[in-house]
């Protein structure tokens, strides 16, 4: 049972950075349909209002999931707080690459997906939208958001020694560093991505350097 619990947690919290990463995405295929329909002099249909009001809402949950996760810490700011840490092994900063190299593809679906009144753009939206979530879940992809970067985090991909394994972290923090053969500590989860508030946070203000390659 608890197993089970802990699947559907899991999946809801993979929902809210999906949805989060994909608030642009929604935003623009909201107003391209809404020009399509009500600015183009379009008569309206029912498959257009559905399209339409369901980017609504799925923009609206991804405004308010990201809210949630900018204010998500994995700090342990309890010395009775069960928690782990992890040796970085090597470590890169990929805050720009991933976004402007992955992402914008998502952007440009967004702009490609054709206007129509029947159901078949309703149905093409739906599958690009369901299609790419099940991909982000499955690979825990909870670190690919831009509006992380809009509110000035750092995204470190590191290689890390955690229990004797070498496992794949990411680091989300606005302030400090990382770098190979750091120690970070941070409250026991289950997930990859990890949020803190700062690491090692030195007073000379450097940027965040790249520790070695992956």
């Amino acid at each position: 049972m608890k197993t089970v619990f802990r699947r559907i947690l899991s999946f809801l919290e993979g929902m809210a950075y999906y949805l989060s990463s994909m608030a642009l995405f929604n935003l623009i295929y909201g107003i391209r349909v809404f020009d399509f329909t009500w600015g183009g002099g379009i008569p309206i249909s029912p498959f257009n209002i559905a399209s339409f009001y369901l980017s609504l809402l799925l923009l609206m949950y991804g405004l308010i999931s990201t809210v949630f996760i900018r204010f998500r810490n994995h700090e342990i700011t309890n010395k009775n707080t069960l928690g782990k840490s992890v040796t970085v092994k090597a470590c890169e900063n990929i805050t720009g690459d991933i976004y402007f190299s992955r992402y914008s593809v998502l952007v440009l679906t967004g702009m490609s997906l054709p206007m129509m009144q029947n159901y078949i753009g309703l149905v093409l939206y739906l599958v690009v939208i369901v299609t790419l979530g099940l991909v982000f879940i499955r690979q825990e992809m909870h670190y690919m958001n831009p509006l992380t970067v809009l509110l000035r985090a750092n995204v470190v991909r590191a290689k890390c020694i955690d229990n004797g394994s070498l496992k794949d972290y990411y680091f989300i923090f606005s302030t400090g560093h990382i770098e190979v053969n750091q120690v970070v500590s941070f409250v026991h989860t289950n997930s990859r991505t990890i949020h803190l508030r700062s690491v090692n946070l030195r007073n000379d203000n450097n940027d965040l350097q790249e520790g070695g390659n992956l």
